[in-house]
């Protein structure tokens, strides 16, 4: 048995409950034109990996026309690799472990512990799913407990489809391998602290009706196009459910690469839409602090 499950920031701190009722309205979201020697080059949107499908919005007008305009569309991953080929990226989960088990990454008294929360959602096939999988993909199923009967949507498959539609060619920012190697080694304390967060998270009776609010909030800052108040959201839920070191490497870790990525597309002369995490857009270290710290004009749309 096996779980894929990538989980960014926006997974990991914002959450949900399949029961939310009120519908968030259509807005044009996170997008940021940018101009470089005073021509568009292209665009920027902020996406949510994974929002519950009732706060889910569909690409607005203005998102289709610049996909429209463009001369393609950049997802972090690829993510028509990802829906075609899943196997691909447990291979790839399974490499990055270089030969060490999940007893080089955790105690068998966490083990043990970690067994008996995941046994109601996954039976006897427990053990060896622990066994198999990457911590990260066990930190996903793990969080899962308090969302097991939310249906998800994904951002990037809709972008994807939109730019297909369009005959655009749909291109990754990152490898697989470029992504993985971003987080710690398997043998590191790393994994022990985190995935005890995530334990202590999903334990607490209110964890269902704190993931219903924080989704709600996240979708209306990202429809709203309110980056620094999805930065103010970010930043508290850290008091609740604390991964900001797994945010050092899988988000902040990852910026650079992505900028200097979307800089050669930029000097290319071609026009791109880049669809990525918005939590790798914010901050001193974001991406647009990075294009902007290279003469490049970013101006939100």
């Amino acid at each position: 048995m096996n779980i894929i499950l990538f989980l960014p920031t926006l997974l990991i701190v914002t959450m949900c409950n399949h029961s939310l009722a009120e519908e968030i309205p259509l807005k044009n979201g996170i997008i940021y034109e940018i101009k470089h020697n005073n021509k568009i080059s292209g665009h920027l949107i902020g996406v949510s990996h994974i929002l519950p499908k009732e706060l889910d919005t569909p690409p607005s007008t203005l998102v289709a026309e610049v996909i429209s305009k463009s001369d393609g569309l950049f997802t972090e991953i690829g993510i028509i690799q990802f829906i075609t080929n899943p196997k691909y990226f447990l291979k790839k989960f399974d490499a990055a472990k270089k030969g060490n088990t999940i007893f080089d990454a955790i105690s068998r008294n966490q083990f043990t512990y970690l067994e008996n929360q995941l046994t109601p959602m996954f039976g006897p096939d427990t053990r060896k799913l622990l066994e198999e999988n990457h911590p990260f993909n066990i930190g996903g199923a793990l969080f899962s407990l308090c969302a097991a009967e939310v249906q998800l949507s994904t951002t990037e498959t809709e972008l994807a489809i939109l730019a297909a539609s369009e005959d655009k060619p749909i291109m990754a920012l990152e490898t697989v391998d470029e992504q993985i190697s971003s987080l710690p080694p398997l043998n590191t304390k790393f994994w022990a602290r985190y995935l005890a967060e995530i334990s202590a998270y999903v334990a607490r009776p209110d964890c269902v009706k704190l993931q219903e609010i924080s989704y709600k909030k996240m979708a209306e800052s990202i429809n709203n196009g309110d980056l620094n108040g999805l930065e103010l959201l970010i930043n508290n839920s850290y008091s609740t459910l604390n991964v900001k070191e797994l945010d050092k490497f899988f988000i902040s870790g990852r910026n650079n690469k992505f900028s200097e990525k979307i800089l050669r597309e930029i000097n290319s002369g071609k026009n791109y839409v880049f669809a990525v995490g918005a939590s790798h857009l914010m901050g001193s270290d974001g991406i647009i602090k990075n294009l902007e710290s290279h003469g490049i004009t970013i101006t939100k749309k």
